[in-house]
């Protein structure tokens, strides 16, 4: 067990840069402070797959995690990048065992308590991401089960505090709800355009998409990058979300059954840290 004051914590397919741990403890200069969110990005961007959680990485960083550091609402303080207040986390109780998403479950008890997070954008790593789709849909069942686990236990939580007022509000609604109804409104826009109708519904429906592909965009801007693949951020809008969506439904149909599920435990190829110094001007830094 660590006897430091601070606490950070790195997967072990994750690197990061001679530049993060500094950026990192930045951040508690503020006394206030108790958990500092790191700036995770996808390394391994081999095929269509990972240039699709490229994206989907990069967009959560840079454009929701950045929002909701500004009300202290941030959902998830992410273990492959991220450092604490031991205290803190000890009053907390630690890491828990009763989750699939301990990360999740930790940032849950962390704002319950009253405690604050900050977000650290200039603290980046890379690290590995699922490259075949059964490996992609192992990682977000455990992910999606999880979030479920965290928000039941931490359910008398809600309308309490920013946990229970925006962090899992908008769990609810953006990562359970929308995606849950979402295939409707995907299948009754494919019946118009089957049929030749191309009404209200279709052009709001085209205009969301267009809306939706435009944050991708944003969100490299502010890392001062370019996607790999241009092209994916359209694509992605055709496949990605709904292949997210089946995982979801079979997440929740896990969940209703009841039962343990196990970690579900990644094969990793090593291949992360290639380009690193090329990408963020820094030499890359295992542990």
């Amino acid at each position: 067990m660590s006897t430091e004051d601070y606490v950070v914590t790195i997967d072990a397919d994750t690197l990061i840069g001679s530049h993060t741990l500094r950026r990192l403890m930045e951040r508690f200069a503020d006394p206030k402070v108790d958990a500092v969110c790191g700036n995770v990005q996808v390394g391994n961007v081999h095929n269509v797959l990972t240039a699709f959680q490229n994206i989907e990485y990069i967009t959560s960083q840079n454009i929701d995690r950045r929002a909701f550091a500004t009300v202290n609402g941030i959902s998830v303080v992410p273990g492959a990048t991220s450092a604490w207040k031991r205290k803190k986390v000890l009053e907390i109780g630690g890491y828990a065992q009763s989750t699939l998403t301990e990360d999740a479950d930790l940032t849950f008890a962390l704002l319950a308590s009253g405690g604050t997070i900050a977000n650290a954008p200039l603290a980046t790593s890379m690290t590995e991401a699922p490259e075949s789709a059964a490996a992609l849909f192992r990682q977000r069942f455990r992910w999606s089960f999880g979030n479920m686990q965290c928000f039941w236990k931490h359910r008398r939580e809600l309308g309490k505090g920013t946990l229970g007022l925006i962090a899992m509000p908008h769990m609810m609604l953006f990562q359970f709800l929308f995606p849950l109804i979402a295939p409707i409104g995907d299948a009754l826009v494919v019946y118009h355009l089957l049929h030749g109708e191309v009404n209200a519904m279709v052009l709001g429906y085209l205009a969301f998409l267009t809306l939706d592909a435009l944050a991708p965009m944003a969100a490299f801007a502010l890392e001062h990058r370019r996607p790999a693949m241009p092209w994916v951020i359209l694509v992605q809008r055709f496949y990605y979300r709904q292949f997210l969506y089946v995982v979801l439904f079979a997440a929740l149909l896990a969940v209703l059954r009841g039962g343990r599920r196990g970690w579900n435990k990644l094969v990793r190829t090593g291949t992360v840290g290639v380009a690193y110094g090329r990408r963020a001007g820094d030499e890359p830094v295992a542990v």
